[in-house]
């Protein structure tokens, strides 16, 4: 025998009487009811073994004891489920093992070489036991949940060998003109070899973590380690220890249980006091929303953000082949300023190819837990590099690369968002206005007032669970606002849909507060009317008080968790002073911030962007000019935060300036 494995299954045995102690603990102590009836799904897993043990062939004389080797396994299995506690749980396995995999020992012996020589030398080669097998496996684990959806499970696997071959066979290992029965490799026996015990059985241990698919399914990535409790083989001593990697798939099977209805003796329940009540500022809600002939300036972000690991330009970016470049224009762009941005690559080569003189410097980065080092950052740069020499014809001699470990001013790293912008490219160009702000005109449309505020209000007994603003156009959504517990003191809302949209025809909105208390009641306010009117551009001509011209810019190039301009940034900022600002003009700047982050501070960063660029604007624009900063910004899904481009668009200074047109 073995001796480590005695300590192994004394270890495995107490470690097994401590989790039935604590299942019977936590049985106790737990009297709710668990909100599943039982999961069912299923188990994939991989790796490899180590092979341990004394087996010889039998009936091999010269056949020494086979003691170590290494193999592979591949399993499935039926799972299904049942929960013990709100942390506890008994799962059994029912599935198939495929292992495979090699015996091996180093044998010395005095050979007698075959030649005129006669020479006798010292010989060494391997016996080598080659094995095949396939077992029905079970295994039944207690699983505990410690939270934060890690799980942590143990228990005791048993597999019984359906199918099964094993070779032996001698190799030759030196010298080079060692052979062994006219060849280096001799296979002596082929068959069922060694018997298999009836059961083998081992302790298995599994960490995961749980991934939800949906509301009653679950993904869990999971590694393992399967140690074993008795010997593999019947009359010999022969043991594995298996390390894998997997996943199960759950689905969760919810209790419905019938309620319990008095019959002899009802008893009348007090119901819990829930009265949910909503006010307004204004107090009465009304909204104009205007239509007007803008220009707009939409700032390009010199970044291109790339998937952890990978130097491939991500299939967000919009790519043309050469057929298509030929007919791109910055024309064309449409969408938001974001949809505007994923065409990036594409003004860049297009101005480049229009200003022969300007180089290009693009500088690849990698964030801090990115292996490959320097080869990585520079394959993103020179991927950037091969598309516009190869689609938009750019002379590779004037686009120059780099690759470096963190970007300069990098996001910080406690948190998943900022390894996702530190994984990026930076595009440095000698021309500023080869990443110059893209200039369009458009319509734009303008509320007034830019906003309401909601103040909801719930008295409730027994606890608000959950709250729900809805505004609705008839039975059409139109926005909603959401969450747990008590409703937030105030809720800012600037008239955008969910798909940040205004109104584009006279409609009436209605909002409606509705709240459930911790018992499952609940009550709802009475719906409240919106008053929406739309004047298109042609009627906003005819109101001559309204009669301006306006224009929108971004600044987009702040730095994490800085308020400062940047150079190219106070660039724009000169040329908007210096063309589209004049006395009579009205300039309101608004700041806003990406999700990263407190919503107090957020709401601090986004005020100091903007009074940072008042204060540079009062300096550069003419005398006369009214500079306000609005109240209205902070942190403000403006684009959507799941991306680090969104969340760099959210980090964003827009400046609009009306000016009123002069009547002749």
């Amino acid at each position: 025998m073995l001796r480590p494995f005695a300590t192994y299954r004394t270890m495995f045995t107490a470690l097994a009487m401590l989790l039935c102690m604590a299942i019977a603990v936590s049985a106790q102590t737990d009297t709710s009811a668990p909100p599943r009836l039982l999961s069912i799904g299923a188990a994939l897993s991989g790796g490899g073994s180590f092979e341990l043990g004394e087996v010889v062939i039998p009936e091999l004389v010269d056949c020494d004891s086979l003691r170590a080797g290494s193999g592979s396994s591949f399993a499935g299995a039926l799972l299904v489920e049942r929960p013990l506690s709100s942390t506890w749980s008994l799962q059994a396995r029912l599935g198939l093992a495929v292992e495979s995999g090699e015996l091996r020992k180093r044998s010395n012996y005095p050979l007698l070489l075959r030649g005129e020589s006669g020479v006798v030398v010292e010989g060494v080669y391997d016996h080598v036991l080659l094995f095949d097998r396939t077992s029905i496996t079970g295994a039944l684990l207690a699983r505990f949940d410690p939270g934060s959806r890690l799980e942590i499970a143990a228990g005791l696997e048993l597999a019984r060998q359906i199918a099964g071959e094993e070779t032996f066979q001698q190799e030759a290992v030196s010298p080079s003109t060692l052979l062994l029965r006219g060849q280096r490799v001799a296979e002596i026996r082929t068959g069922d070899l060694v018997e298999a015990s009836a059961v083998s059985v081992g302790a298995l241990a599994s960490v995961g973590w749980r991934l939800p698919i949906s509301s009653r399914s679950w993904l869990v990535p999971e590694l393992s380690v399967a140690m074993p409790i008795t010997s593999l083989a019947a009359t010999m001593p022969w043991r594995r220890v298996r390390l894998a990697a997997g996943a199960t798939l759950r689905f969760d099977i919810l209790e419905t249980p019938e309620p319990v209805r008095p019959v002899d003796t009802p008893v009348i329940a007090r119901v819990p006091i829930l009265r949910p009540a909503i006010t307004t500022s204004p107090a009465v809600v009304e909204v104009r929303v205007d239509e007007y002939d803008s220009t707009e300036a939409l700032a390009l972000l010199n970044q291109v953000f790339f998937d952890e690991g990978s130097s491939t330009i991500p299939p967000r970016y919009h790519l043309l082949n050469d057929s298509t470049a030929s007919l791109f224009s910055t024309q064309s762009l449409v969408g938001s300023a974001l949809e505007a941005y994923y065409d990036l690559l594409n003004i860049v080569g297009l101005r480049m190819k229009n200003t022969p003189s300007a180089t290009l410097a693009i500088n690849g980065y990698r964030n801090g837990r990115e292996s490959g080092g320097a080869t990585l950052a520079r394959g993103r740069a020179e991927a950037i590099r091969r598309y516009l020499v190869e689609t938009w014809g750019i002379e590779a001699r004037r686009v120059h690369t780099t690759g470096g470990a963190l970007p300069p001013s990098p996001a910080r790293e406690s948190v998943e968002e900022g390894f996702e912008e530190n994984a990026r490219a930076q595009l440095e160009p000698s021309d500023p206005n080869i990443t110059g702000p893209v200039i369009r005109l458009h319509i734009q449309r303008t509320a007034t007032p830019p906003s309401v505020v909601f103040y909801p209000r719930a008295e409730a007994e027994a606890g608000v669970l959950r709250w729900r603003l809805d505004v609705v156009e008839d039975t059409t959504l139109w926005r909603r606002f959401e969450g747990e517990g008590a409703p937030p003191d105030s809720i800012v809302w600037d008239w955008r849909s969910g798909r940040r949209e205004l109104p584009t025809i006279p409609m009436r909105l209605a909002y409606r507060l509705d709240v459930e208390d911790s018992t499952g009641q609940r009550v709802a306010t009475e719906p409240f009317d919106i008053r929406v009117e739309y004047r298109t551009v042609q009627q906003t001509l005819e109101h001559r008080e309204n009669d301006s011209v306006i224009a929108s810019y971004s600044l987009l190039l702040f730095n994490f968790d800085s308020p400062n301009v940047s150079p190219a940034d106070l660039e724009l900022l000169r040329a908007i002073a210096a063309t589209g600002v004049d006395p009579r003009s009205v300039v309101t700047i608004t700041g806003y911030t990406d999700s990263l982050g407190l919503e107090s501070h957020n709401r601090d960063l986004a005020m100091r962007r903007a009074s940072e660029t008042a204060r540079l604007l009062r300096e550069l624009a003419p005398r006369g000019a009214t500079i306000i900063v609005s109240q209205s910004g902070g942190e403000r899904e403006r684009f959507p935060y799941d991306t680090p481009e969104g969340r760099s668009h959210c980090r964003t200074v827009v400046i609009e300036v009306r000016t009123p047109v002069r009547r002749p």
